[in-house]
């Protein structure tokens, strides 16, 4: 084995859970895609694409091994769904579940989840959705692996609130309602529309003060896309004011030397309290 495969190999052995490594790093070799292990992503765990007759995969890089592979063979099977059909099919169609499934079989036989997770990859594997985001009982199960530093960062999930908590969700301040079949729905107070959100959203809950002015009611650093603009907070040892959200990131200005920076959306910062 030469240096670069030992190289890759062991990035490979950062991710992966260590029964699927090789068979990963098979299938990367074999249907010779571009992989990038990005930063976490708020609107997606990893992408497939194909421009210029070449393949190339994404999978954020701050999920937890499982995770991690259940995105992996996700975007891999609709890099195989391309290769047979073409942009002839539906995205998430049956032939893309046909693909996925195979592979989720595949990489259970082989051992690469753990016990606890089979039961619930098989069900999945079943009747997959466009996103393993939208199977609850999957995502609540691979949260189960993520490392203290995962747990401990992350906010609450909106099934944890009481009805009638206040939240912020991505800038705006919600009320939660009441929970549905599969939904918990919550109004949007400066316009007073219905919105419906997957239980494992997390959000921030607050409190309104005597002032009409809410307090955000976490002390950990939040992910900047959810804190709203006009707020100060500090980042980098430095202080910011946040003046608005862009898709990916948010435009923020240095409150030292006055200067407009765009800081990605998914970085976590300090809330400074005014």
């Amino acid at each position: 084995m030469d240096a670069k495969t030992q190289k890759e190999l062991k990035l490979f052995a950062e991710y992966f859970p260590q029964q699927a490594l090789e068979p990963c790093f098979k299938l990367w070799k074999t249907l010779n895609f571009d992989f990038k292990i990005t930063a976490g992503r708020r609107t997606k765990l990893g992408d497939y694409t194909h421009r210029s007759g070449k393949h190339k995969i994404t999978v954020n890089g701050d999920q937890n091994p499982y995770a991690f592979l259940v995105t992996y063979l996700h975007e891999v099977a609709h890099l195989q769904t391309f290769e047979q059909f073409k942009n002839k099919v539906n995205p998430h169609g049956q032939e893309w579940k046909s693909a996925y499934t195979r592979l989720l079989h595949e990489f259970l036989a082989m051992g690469a989840f753990d016990k606890q997770l089979e039961a619930i990859i098989i069900a999945h594997a079943n009747n997959p959705g466009a996103s393993s985001c939208t199977d609850p009982a999957l995502q609540k199960a691979l949260k189960h692996f993520n490392t203290h530093q995962q747990h401990e960062t992350r906010l609450p999930h909106v099934e944890e609130l009481e009805i009638g908590q206040l939240f912020l969700f991505q800038g705006r301040y919600f009320q939660l309602l009441e929970k549905q079949r599969s939904r918990f729905k919550a109004k949007l107070l400066e316009a007073g529309k219905y919105y419906l959100f997957n239980h494992l959203a997390e959000v921030a809950p607050v409190a309104q003060l005597p002032g009409g002015d809410m307090e955000i009611l976490v002390n950990s650093p939040i992910p900047l896309v959810h804190i709203p603009a006009k707020t100060r907070f500090r980042y980098q040892n430095r202080l910011f004011v946040k003046h608005k959200q862009q898709r990916v990131n948010a435009v923020c200005q240095d409150m030292n030397d006055k200067v407009l920076y765009e800081i990605r959306s998914s970085e976590r910062v300090e809330i400074v309290s005014t």
